[in-house]
C-alpha cells in the first residue's frame, strides 16, 4: 500500500547559476515543480514571477518539426522490427550537446523550406504541362500554326467542344440565325465531346454567342502562341522531360538531407525540453539577485538532492520540511516489481489521496485471477505471454507502455492457468489431431479441473466460482475499509458501519461451506448468529445520529437495505462466466469451421490454416478487449466504492521529456 512519503522542497537560488542549476534539475527529475505566482507569500513579499520568454525556443521547434515532416518520405523506410520496437537513437549528454553545437540546424531547415517550394513550383507546373497536352491530343488534326487560327477582319474564328448528341441540332440553330453564314470543321471525338473549329461572321457574334451558351458550347484556347498543336505537343513534351528531371535532382536532395533527420528529431527533443525549461520558469518568485523554487520531492530523495546541489553549487539554499497543515502534496505510487504493472489499473481510475491505501496491491490477484478466467484459454495465453514479452526484450518503452506489457505479460500467464484446468487449448483444437497426438489430449485431460463447455455441470460450476470469487472480493473490500477508519479514529463509523457487513459475510460464507458439507450441523448456528448480529448491529445504528427511536429504526431498516446492492455487486461477478465462455465457444467453432475446410480438394489445408490463424487471432483480440475492459470495471464499479476515494494529483516531476530520443548520463 505504497504511496512515497512526499516532502516540502524550497530552493533560494543565486540568477547567475540559473541555467546550471535548471539544466541540474531536469537531468535529474525528481522535484514536483509548484507554481508559485499566486501563492500568498508572493503577494506578501511584493515579488514577481519570473519573465522569460520561449519564443526562441517555440520558434526553433516550428522549423524542425517542418524539416522533419518534410524529410519524412524522403528517409529510408524503417523495417518492421524497427516500427515494432520504436528504435529510438541512444545518445549521452555530451553528444547531445555535440550535435546541438556542432549541427547547422538553421542552415538545414532553410534548406528543407526551399526544396519544398522549388517541388511544390515544379509539381504544378508539371500538372500544367500534364494539363495543356491532354488538350492538345484532341487538336492533332489541325495542321494551321496556331498563330494564324485567329479572327480576321470579318470572321471571327474559335476551337470549340460540342456535344456530341448536340452537334446537328446545333448545326440547324446557327445556320437559321446566321444564314448559313458559318462553318464546322470536324477535328476529332472523344468521349461524347466533339472537338471542332467553328468559323462565323463577325456581324453575327450577338446572334451566335446565345446558342452557343445554350448548347454548352465554349471556345477553347490552345496552348501555345506558335506553331501547329502537333509541333507545340512536342515542345511541351521537352518541357515536361526537363521539369520531370529537376524535380527527381531535387528529391534526389532531399534523399540526401533525409540522412540528417535522425539528429533533427534529437535537436527536436532537445528543444522541447529547453521549451519546458523556459516554461517552468514562470512559476518561480525572483527579486534583483535571486530567484525562489518551491516544489515537492519524495522522501527518499530530499537528502540526496540536498546533498548533491549544495555540494556542487554554493550559490543556493536548499529548504527540506514537512507538508504544512492544509497542503494536500500530490501523490506518487511506489511498489516493487511484482505489483508497479498493476498501477496501471488504478491510474486509469485515479490515484488515491495521500492519506489512502494504494489499491494496486489490493487488487492485484484479483485481476490477475478475473483476467485469466475471462480470457480462458491456455493457448491465447501462450501467445498473449509470448508477445509480451517479447516486446519487453526488445522495444525501447517509456516506463507507462512497459508496465503495460508487463501487465498484459501477467495477464497472459493468469490465462494459461486458467486454459490448463479448465481444458482449453485454443478451444478444443487438440481433439481434431492425428492419433500420434493422444498422449498430448491425454496429458490436457489430466490437468482438467472443471470443462465448462463439455462437462454438463461445467458452465454450474464457472458461475459458482465466480460469484465466490466475488463475494471474497466485496467482502476484502469491506475488511479494507474497516481498517482505514480504524486507523483514521473514526471508531464508531468502523464498528456500527462495516463490521456488521463483515459478520453477515462471514455469515453467509459458514453457511455455505457448511451446505457443501466442508462443516459440520453445529455451524449452523454459527452463521446464523453471525448473520443476526450484523443485522442487528445495522437495524440498531445505521441511524445512531437520530434521537428518535422511530427514525432510528427507520434508518436502520434502510440500511438492511443496502444488502440489495451488496447482492447486485455480487451478481455482476457472473461476467466471469459470460466471457469465459464466449470465449471457449468461438474457439471451438473456429476449429469447426476450419477442419471443415479439409475436404477441399487441393487448397483444403491452406483455408484450414488461413481460417485457424485469422480466426483465433481474432477471438484473441476481441475476447483479450474484453477480458481488459470487464476485469477493469469490476474493480472501478464493484471493488473501489467499498473503500477507495480518489482524486489524488499526479506527482509530475520537472525532468526531461524524450519523444524521438534515448538519453543517458
Amino acid at each position: 500500500m505504497a504511496i512515497a512519503k512526499v516532502k516540502k522542497i524550497r530552493l533560494l537560488v543565486h540568477l547567475h547559476v540559473r541555467d546550471a542549476v535548471l539544466n541540474e534539475l531536469q537531468r535529474i527529475g525528481w522535484v514536483h515543480i509548484t507554481d508559485l505566482k499566486e501563492a500568498p507569500q508572493a503577494k506578501a513579499w511584493e515579488l514577481e514571477g519570473l519573465s522569460v520568454s520561449t519564443e526562441t525556443a517555440v520558434e526553433r521547434l516550428s522549423e524542425l518539426e517542418f524539416a522533419m515532416n518534410f524529410l519524412a518520405p524522403y528517409a529510408a523506410p524503417q523495417t518492421w522490427k524497427e516500427k515494432l520496437t520504436q528504435d529510438k537513437p541512444v545518445i549521452n549528454r555530451s553528444q547531445l550537446e555535440e550535435i546541438i553545437k556542432e549541427h547547422e540546424l538553421k542552415e538545414t531547415c532553410q534548406a528543407c523550406r526551399s526544396i519544398y517550394a522549388e517541388i511544390n513550383e515544379l509539381s504544378v507546373q508539371i500538372s500544367d504541362l500534364k494539363v495543356d497536352l491532354q488538350g492538345l491530343s484532341y487538336w492533332g488534326g489541325i495542321s494551321v500554326p496556331v498563330e494564324e487560327l485567329v479572327p480576321t477582319r470579318f470572321c471571327q474564328l474559335h476551337p470549340v467542344t460540342i456535344p456530341y448528341e448536340d452537334r446537328e441540332q446545333l448545326k440547324v440553330q446557327l445556320a437559321q440565325e446566321t444564314g448559313g453564314m458559318f462553318e464546322l470543321y470536324p477535328v476529332s471525338a472523344d468521349h461524347g465531346l466533339a472537338y471542332e473549329l467553328l468559323a462565323y461572321l463577325k456581324q453575327d457574334t450577338d446572334k451566335v454567342t446565345p446558342i452557343l451558351t445554350n448548347y454548352g458550347v465554349e471556345p477553347i484556347k490552345l496552348p501555345g502562341t506558335s506553331g501547329t498543336p502537333i509541333q507545340i505537343k512536342a515542345e511541351l513534351e521537352q518541357q515536361l522531360k526537363t521539369k520531370a528531371k529537376q524535380l527527381e535532382k531535387l528529391k534526389q536532395t532531399a534523399g540526401q538531407l533525409a540522412l540528417k533527420r535522425r539528429t533533427l528529431l534529437i535537436a527536436h527533443d532537445y528543444y522541447t525540453n529547453q521549451k519546458l525549461k523556459s516554461a517552468v520558469q514562470a512559476s518561480f518568485l525572483t527579486t534583483s539577485q535571486t530567484f525562489l523554487i518551491e516544489g515537492w520531492i519524495t522522501r527518499r530523495h530530499a537528502r540526496k538532492l540536498k546533498e548533491r546541489l549544495e555540494g556542487k553549487y554554493p550559490e543556493l539554499e536548499v529548504l527540506i520540511s514537512e507538508p504544512e497543515k492544509g497542503e494536500i502534496p500530490p501523490v506518487e505510487l511506489t511498489n516493487n516489481g511484482l505489483i508497479t504493472p498493476f498501477e496501471t489499473v488504478t491510474k486509469l481510475y485515479g490515484l488515491p489521496q495521500p492519506d489512502e491505501h494504494d489499491p494496486s496491491p489490493l487488487l492485484a490477484p484479483f485481476f490477475f485471477i478475473f483476467f485469466g478466467l475471462c480470457l480462458t484459454d491456455a493457448g491465447y495465453g501462450l501467445v498473449l505471454a509470448l508477445l509480451t514479452y517479447w516486446g519487453l526484450r526488445h522495444m525501447l518503452l517509456a516506463e507507462g507502455p512497459k508496465n503495460m506489457l508487463r501487465l498484459l505479460l501477467y495477464s497472459g500467464i493468469a490465462t494459461i492457468l486458467a486454459g490448463t484446468i479448465t481444458g482449453s487449448w485454443f478451444g478444443d483444437i487438440i481433439n481434431f489431431m492425428p492419433a500420434a497426438f493422444s498422449p498430448l489430449k491425454a496429458a490436457r485431460d489430466s490437468l482438467v479441473i472443471f470443462d465448462p463447455i463439455n462437462d454438463p455441470n461445467g458452465p454450474m460450476i464457472f458461475m459458482v466460482l465466480s460469484l465466490v470469487l466475488g463475494f471474497i472480493q466485496i467482502w476484502y473490500g469491506i475488511g479494507i475499509k474497516l481498517y482505514a477508519e480504524l486507523k483514521e479514529g473514526a471508531i464508531s463509523a468502523a464498528l456500527f458501519d462495516q463490521f456488521p457487513w463483515m459478520l453477515i459475510f462471514l455469515g453467509l460464507a459458514v453457511l455455505g461451506l457448511k451446505q457443501l458439507n466442508y462443516l459440520g450441523q453445529g455451524w449452523s448456528v454459527i452463521s446464523t448468529g453471525l448473520f443476526y448480529t450484523g443485522a442487528g448491529m445495522i437495524l440498531l445504528f445505521s441511524g445512531r445520529e437520530h434521537k428518535n427511536i422511530f427514525k432510528r429504526l427507520g434508518s436502520g431498516i434502510l440500511g438492511l437495505y443496502g444488502s440489495v446492492g451488496y447482492l447486485s455487486d455480487i451478481l455482476s461477478y457472473s461476467r466471469l462466466l459470460a466471457l469465459g465462455l464466449a470465449t471457449g465457444v468461438i474457439a471451438t467453432v473456429v476449429n469447426k469451421i476450419a477442419f471443415m475446410a479439409t475436404g477441399i480438394p487441393v487448397v483444403g489445408y491452406v483455408f484450414t490454416f488461413l481460417i485457424l490463424i485469422g480466426g483465433h487471432l481474432f477471438n484473441l483480440a476481441i475476447n483479450g478487449l474484453g477480458a481488459f475492459v470487464h476485469t477493469s470495471r469490476l474493480q472501478f464499479v464493484e471493488f473501489f466504492p467499498k473503500f477507495f476515494k480518489g482524486g489524488g494529483q499526479p506527482f509530475i516531476p520537472f525532468r526531461w521529456e524524450s519523444k524521438y530520443s534515448i538519453i543517458r548520463d
